[in-house]
């Protein structure tokens, strides 16, 4: 293997290795909770 091939497996293994962290922690629910606000904001509705 050369060293681009080896420098490319390490990225793509760091990125996978970062997203499977990212959605079993609790970061993808605040993010998706956000993002959810940003959509559909909060409608006041007078009395």
């Amino acid at each position: 293997m050369s060293k681009t091939e080896i420098f490319l497996l390490i990225i793509l293994a760091v990125i996978l290795l970062g997203s499977i962290w990212f959605i079993f922690s609790d970061e993808i629910w605040l993010l998706l909770c956000y993002l959810e606000r940003q959509i559909y904001p909060t409608f006041s509705v007078p009395q």
